[in-house]
């Protein structure tokens, strides 16, 4: 007997078509569990064609960073309001990237995030959206057996020049430019702050009161800032291998732009796709992260590095300081002390055995708990517990 029916969307795709390989693995495992899933690609099809589905029942309409809420038709009405069922928009990022999505006056608007502070200020400032669920992402499969382990330290991820965020940031009128630098400010000052409790010790420090800044709309003014902030770290991050003379091996975009004295240990590789990504951490001792800003959340690159078994390096955040343990199945740094990373990395790499049972561990809690199986069945709660 069927679950129940699922259309799976796959309309935009960003970060190594990542948002398509997720739409494809929930959704294969989705079909394990008993769902009929269907699936409407823009590389297939063009957008109009999704006309079809108007009037027809789903059990749940899931869409990843969508664009889609504020679609409308030729009545004036919105496009999914068509559709008979639940609307899952499952946001990968800070909602503040998603304020003109979240806005929209769907009837059956849902949403899932990766974050518990994301969940809390959606369901603050966008009450009208009808539910609101917390899910990080599932480690990505491992496909082949472990590989030879040749590469020390491996990141990955695009490289963004800080400086280039700072221009921009620059090129703004007074105050409003003023206000960016004195919230980045605040934010180096305190990297433990979401954006949100940032702009609002702003506010206080202005002289404003929280109703007085429409949160959701100020923050999103203050994207460049929070693409400022994590750049920074990134680049701070880096630099604190580099200058101990070790060799970071990276994986992805515009980081043969490194400008840095310690370049040399840079060793540059182009991006790989998503799907890829296991296999190449199938080859690291240990996988360096730097969260995106997540304060309580975890992004998928450390379940996937720790279900390829390699060791994970990373910030912290309330999530990781739940599901993990530092030094047991985790290795984790503060980013008000950069200085801490080669320490811990030498420690690690001094003693290959101690660091590969810490990965053992942290694989095995892996499985257990952020696999794609676990996490599915995870999204199926979410879908049967939403009202009908």
């Amino acid at each position: 007997m069927s679950l129940g029916r699922i259309l799976m969307l796959k309309i935009k795709s960003v970060c190594y078509d990542s948002t398509f390989q997720l739409a494809d693995l929930y959704g294969k495992a989705l079909e394990q569990l008993g769902y009929e899933v269907e699936y409407f690609s823009t590389v297939e099809e063009p957008i109009t064609e999704m006309e079809r589905y108007v009037g027809q029942h789903f059990d749940a309409v899931i869409d990843f960073n969508s664009l889609l809420p504020n679609l409308d038709t030729d009545e004036d009405t919105l496009f999914l309001d068509g559709i008979d069922g639940p609307f899952i928009d499952y946001i990968l990022d800070h909602p503040l990237y998603h304020n003109k999505q979240l806005k929209s006056p769907l009837k059956n608007f849902h949403v899932i995030c990766l974050d518990y502070d994301h969940e809390e200020y959606i369901r603050k400032y966008y009450p009208h959206i009808q539910s609101v669920s917390t899910l990080p992402l599932f480690a990505l499969p491992v496909a082949q057996a472990d590989a030879k382990r040749d590469i020390d330290v491996l990141f990955t991820g695009t490289y963004t020049p800080a400086n280039d965020m700072l221009h921009k940031i620059n090129s703004f009128d007074k105050p409003f430019s003023d206000e960016m630098k004195m919230l980045i400010d605040i934010l180096l000052e305190n990297p433990s702050l979401t954006q949100e409790e940032a702009v609002l010790k702003l506010a206080k420090d202005l002289g404003f009161d929280e109703a007085s800044i429409m949160m959701r709309d100020r923050l999103y003014t203050f994207f460049l800032v929070d693409m400022y902030i994590k750049s920074y770290y990134r680049e701070k991050l880096v630099e604190s291998v580099l200058q101990d003379g070790r060799t970071l091996t990276v994986y992805g975009g515009q980081w043969e732009f490194y400008e840095s004295t310690n370049a040399r240990y840079l060793d540059v590789h182009d991006m790989i796709p998503f799907y890829k990504t296991p296999e190449l951490m199938q080859h690291a001792n240990i996988c360096l992260n730097i969260m995106p800003w997540f304060k309580a959340g975890i992004h998928d690159r450390v379940f996937t590095a720790m279900h390829s078994g390699a060791a994970m390096m990373t910030d912290t955040s309330r999530m990781l300081e739940e599901e993990f343990v530092h030094n047991q199945d985790i290795l984790v740094y503060d980013l008000k002390h950069m200085e801490q990373v080669p320490e811990l990395i030498a420690y690690g790499l001094e003693d290959k055995a101690r660091l590969q049972e810490l990965a053992k561990q942290g694989q095995k809690k892996v499985i257990e708990r952020h696999s794609l199986e676990v996490r599915a069945k995870q999204l199926s709660d979410v879908i049967q517990n939403i009202e009908k």
